[in-house]
């Protein structure tokens, strides 16, 4: 028999160490990103400095990281309105550009319109080892001895607006596990950050604001849907998880503070830091729900829920995202089906991709 050029004990211990890498990383402050999502004060361009800064400390091999915001409409290719790198060549971020703009139509279908969370260009791709054999690859990454990233994609609405993070790898690798359930989850912010910069476009974060809350769950001020009982205790239970989070236990248990600090409250607010002159801090409150466009009869809960789903979101991760149970999230999804008269998930996804699309009839 041949030599085997990648003998198993050799791939399991590799990955090992990049498990054990990433997971040290992770808990030097995977909440640190959290915050960085939420920092509305920055211009667009420290935001996403910020953003590149942080990824590159927590996920950086050494050859740096990008962070880039994307348009990607449907059945076309990938456009970068902004983009910033950390730690990287100047010639490796024009290569990595130029792979980008490269990206075929299909590939561009199944990551950057599909994909919310942490996966290597291999996996996301589905091309695994042999992505070293794709001659864009070969072309644009191999001449700096670079054979895979590590990408953090956020899908902000379904059509196909985001941020990517990426990573660049000297192998081609696997995601492990305990990354990818944490970085799934900081995409989720990254995305209602994003959300949110875009509604406010400049404007003071209590502009609109419809509670103001103290970092102990005081409801300090309420309007509109926020002054409902349920709302405001709703509102004040986030205030205290957040600010559980944010404690020590950033720390001691990195992963159990990213399940605290949830995406939305009740599907509808995200909790943000204001500072008064005094430098008294407060969450303020903003309406901060995903652009889910429908012309059928579902609710804007169902749009969203479905929405999510379409793009690939188990039901427990949309019910992190929108900050409800995974039994909430079931339910809504049955009752769309019912709406829109198709008998499985897989078919009401299939339809509102067409919807999406402009292709449904």
């Amino acid at each position: 028999m041949g030599r085997l050029s990648h003998p198993l004990h050799v791939l399991v211990f590799r990955n090992t160490l990049v498990t054990m890498r990433l997971s040290r990383g992770l808990l030097s402050d995977g909440i640190g990103m959290v915050e960085r999502a939420y920092s509305l004060e920055l211009s667009g361009h420290e935001w996403l400095r910020s953003i590149a800064d942080g990824a590159n400390q927590l996920l950086g091999r050494g050859a740096g990281a990008v962070a880039f915001t994307f348009v990607a409409p449907a059945r076309r290719g990938v456009s970068m309105p902004a983009l910033i790198s950390s730690g990287m060549k100047r010639s490796v971020e024009t290569s990595l550009v130029a792979l980008t703009r490269s990206t075929p139509v299909a590939v561009v279908e199944r990551t950057f319109r599909r994909l919310t969370g942490m996966e290597t260009a291999s996996e996301a791709t589905a091309m695994g080892a042999t992505i070293e054999d794709e001659p864009s690859w070969q072309r644009f990454m191999h001449p700096h001895g670079l054979r895979d990233c590590l990408v953090v994609n956020v899908v902000t609405d379904p059509r196909g607006q985001g941020l990517t993070i990426g990573i660049p790898l000297v192998r081609v690798e696997r995601t492990p596990a305990v990354a990818k359930h944490v970085w799934d989850r900081i995409a989720v912010h990254l995305g209602a950050g994003l959300r949110l910069r875009r509604a406010l476009d400049g404007r003071d974060l209590l502009d609109g604001a419809e509670a103001v809350v103290t970092p102990g769950g005081r409801i300090e001020h309420a309007e509109k849907e926020a002054r409902t009982p349920a709302a405001r205790e709703r509102l004040r239970e986030a205030a205290v998880r957040i600010e559980r989070a944010r404690g020590r236990m950033r720390r001691q248990d990195p992963t159990e503070a990213l399940e605290l600090w949830q995406g939305l409250v009740a599907g509808r607010w995200s909790l943000v830091d204001h500072f008064e002159r005094s430098g008294r801090r407060y969450l303020v409150a903003h309406r901060n729900p995903p652009g889910v466009d429908d012309p059928r009869a579902l609710t804007e809960r169902e749009r969203q829920i479905v929405g999510y789903a379409a793009l690939g979101h188990s039901n427990k991760l949309v019910g992190y995202e929108l900050g409800l149970s995974a039994s909430t999230v079931a339910m809504a999804l049955a009752r769309a089906r019912a709406k829109l008269g198709v008998p499985t998930r897989a078919a009401l996804i299939t339809m509102v991709n067409r919807l999406a699309a402009g292709t449904a009839p």
